[in-house]
């Protein structure tokens, strides 16, 4: 929970700060360097990354559930209005796919970061042994992401009240 030196910037950087190397830069809660979002996902951006795996999947998701039928049945040959060579349909039955494993994938990101968040933890910090002393109960550490329990957790904005600055943060030992 101390601030420690970064060999990469060769300057002081504060507690749970990492260096990108993509970047070249210390990020505050670093978690990871998305490449999916060009760009470290840290402090600042966390939620909107929540988010953003949240409506992918759920946008993938349905998508591929309301193309199911219509795939099936040209798949099984009972869609006698649509032939089975027609590039549309082979469009359709692709993009079903894309969009499924695009649902899954996200969702699978989505349930990952919801767990990290529910344990106050980042990914790089999910490798460190024992509990997390930034712990502070479920909704304390949903704060930490999201800030003050409002209805803006559901949408992409800034939070309303951000409960930690990134450069001090609250444990359970204090």
């Amino acid at each position: 929970g101390l601030a420690s030196f970064c060999r990469g910037c060769e300057e002081q950087r504060p507690e749970r700060a990492h260096h990108c190397r993509t970047c070249g830069a210390c990020i505050l809660r670093m978690d990871h360097h998305c490449p999916w979002v060009g760009n470290c996902v840290g402090i600042n951006n966390h939620k909107f990354f929540i988010l953003m795996c949240f409506y992918t999947s759920v946008a993938g998701t349905f998508y591929a559930a309301s193309a199911l039928p219509t795939v099936v049945k040209i798949m099984a040959g009972r869609q006698s209005s649509l032939d089975p060579n027609d590039p549309v349909v082979l469009m359709l039955i692709i993009a079903s796919t894309f969009a499924s494993s695009l649902g899954l994938s996200t969702a699978g990101l989505f349930f990952t970061h919801v767990s990290l968040a529910w344990c106050n933890r980042t990914t790089i910090e999910a490798g460190y042994k024992g509990k997390s002393p930034y712990s502070l109960g479920p909704k304390r550490n949903f704060e930490q992401v999201f800030g003050v329990l409002s209805a803006t957790w559901l949408f992409p904005v800034p939070p309303l009240r951000k409960v930690t600055d990134g450069l001090r943060f609250q444990t359970s030992l204090s």
